[in-house]
Formats: C-alpha cells, structure tokens, sequence
C-alpha cells in the first residue's frame, strides 16, 4: 500500500478539490493551485518566488514544521489568509492574526478530552501515567485541569513511570470504582506492556484507558488489547456527521472516490 504520508496527503487534496468545487459557480470561480513542498521549507521559497503572489487569495496547507514556518511568514509578509490543517501548528501560527489552525494545539485536546472524560467516568478514580518527559507531562496536566475543572471530584493520583511503573498503578486501582488511566505517551512500547499488564488485572478491576489520537495509528500495538482493556481513543479533529454539509460531503467523496472519507479529507 502507498506510504501513510502520502496518503494522507492525497486524501487531503482530495478532500480540497471537493471543497473547492462546491464554492465554484458560474459567478465564482475559483482557480485551485496545487504545490508540492516536498517537506523542504527552501523549496517553498522557490515556490513562492514564482507564484505571482498578488493573485493568491488563501493558503490551505497541512504543512509542519520547517515548511510550515517558511508558508507562515510568507503569508503574513503578503497578508495572505492561512488555513493550517496539520497537528500541533498552533504554535507556529499563533503569531499570525490572519491565521487558523483547524486542529487544536494538543495541550487543548488534552484538557477537552479531562472535560470528556470526567463527565463520562463519573466518581471514578483517574490516574495519569506520569513518563518524566516534559512535554507528555504537560499533556497529562492538561488533562487533570479539564477532569477536576468540569467535575470537581477527588485530585487525579500520578503514577511515576519507572521499572516498576505496572506495579505502581496496580497499588493505585481501586476494586471498588472505576479505574480511569490517562497515558499521554505515544511510545508504543511502553503502550504494549501497559496495557498487557492491564489484561491480567481486568479480571479483578473494572478499567478504562484513555489514549492519545496517534494511538490510532500505531503499527505495533495489537488491536486486542485495545478493546480488552476498554480503550477510549479521542479524535484531533470534530466532524459533526448530523450536519447537512458533511452528509452532502460524504455522498459526493464515496460517489467520486469509491471509499469513505477521512478526518484528513474532511480537513481539506
């Protein structure tokens, strides 16, 4: 099969072109510009050099990284609209007053799936998998704030990561109440044996694991542990499968493409 990238990033043209011929009529005509950057933020400027600039209206990128700061200050330089559709942008286009990120920065994420979760898990005990590294760190703190901001229940225990780290949630379980594990790591070895030693104490324990959306794609992990050990997975994205102009998007996507839409398509 072809390269998770890029597929992805034909889903995401994909979903462009629909998008654009939906605003396209016969008094609005829209003229779509396809580049590839090939990943490299000095392409992109050769790109730009030459684009006749002045006719650009709006840029539409799931850029990141290097090639996305080299797109976010060339549209603010030429006030250029920006439309970033990548995971954790935010912080690159914040500065940018004439730029949105569709995807929320994954800190937000964090704290909106704690908000999620505490009106899901009520009066459970909530424990988060502390692993040491900073950023992850943060991701679990987010979470607690939007646990105990939504629910006001009891403080979430913080399980250190260690050498005996399954040894260490165990001592934290409750037999009593539900067991909610955040585990804001996207390492999928420490994954795996979480959640195979979680397997052996389903029996005893009533437990529900909360995941990261890059646990989505995991290559290694197997899928049965997921549902063993009741896991709930948030998506980055919101697509609101009620609303007319999603179900009219799906129809036309299956009926051009022959296959269901991805959160990818629908952010293009």
């Amino acid at each position: 099969g072809l390269d998770f990238k890029i597929k992805e990033n034909i889903e995401f043209l994909e979903g462009v072109i629909i998008a654009s011929r939906d605003f396209s009529d016969k008094e609005n005509k829209l003229e779509l510009i396809v580049q590839d950057t090939e990943g490299d933020s000095l392409r992109v400027n050769k790109i730009f050099s030459k684009l006749d600039i002045t006719s650009v209206d709006i840029i539409v990128t799931n850029e990141y990284g290097p090639s996305l700061r080299a797109i976010n200050k060339l549209a603010m330089t030429n006030n250029i609209p920006l439309f970033s559709a990548a995971i954790n942008t935010t912080e690159i286009v914040q500065s940018n007053p004439n730029a949105y990120a569709l995807v929320p920065s994954s800190l937000l994420q964090c704290e909106l799936m704690g908000v999620v979760s505490s009106s899901i898990f009520k009066n459970s005990n909530c424990l988060f998998l502390k692993t040491g590294i900073s950023r992850e760190d943060e991701r679990g703190e987010a979470f607690i704030d939007g646990w105990m901001g939504s629910s006001k229940q009891v403080s979430v225990k913080k399980v250190k990561f260690s050498s005996g780290y399954t040894k260490a949630v165990k001592d934290s379980m409750s037999k009593v109440r539900q067991n909610v594990l955040f585990v804001p790591t996207s390492n999928e070895d420490i994954i795996s044996t979480l959640l195979s030693s979680l397997r052996e104490l389903t029996g005893d324990y009533k437990v529900a694991v909360i995941g990261l959306p890059t646990w989505l794609y995991s290559q290694s992990i197997d899928p049965v542990l997921f549902d063993t050990c009741n896991a709930w997975l948030f998506s980055a994205g919101y697509v609101d499968f009620k609303n007319p102009e999603v179900s009219d998007f799906r129809i036309k996507f299956r009926d051009h493409y022959h296959t269901e839409p991805s959160e990818t398509a629908y952010l293009g």
